[in-house]
């Protein structure tokens, strides 16, 4: 029986959606904020026409890397929410694109 953590994502995909464009997991490109998962994820289409929603700097770092458009989610019952959504407008104000 196949195993890792991208079997565990995809059985739970498949559980939830009747079909999956695609999982990618650490087993198959770098933790982030390296941005290598998200080529994979959108299979050669057009990262201007995908929005990548976080809830993590790393996933914004992610996204600006690979010329994804990113929008946070942060809601304030967060852990340390007030430092994170800072990271996030520190990150805008260096000239990461905010996205509404």
């Amino acid at each position: 029986m196949p195993g890792g953590r991208a079997f565990d994502v995809l059985f739970y995909l498949d559980a939830v959606t009747p079909t999956c464009g695609a999982a990618v997991s650490i087993d198959d490109a770098p933790k982030k904020p390296r941005p290598e998962g998200l080529p994979k994820i959108l299979g050669g289409r057009d990262p201007g026409t995908t929005l990548y929603v976080g809830d993590n700097i790393d996933d914004a770092l992610s996204a600006r890397d690979a010329r994804v458009p990113f929008m946070a989610m942060l809601p304030a019952t967060t852990l340390e929410y007030r430092k994170r959504a800072a990271q996030f407008r520190e990150l805008r104000g260096a000239g990461a694109a905010a996205e509404c």
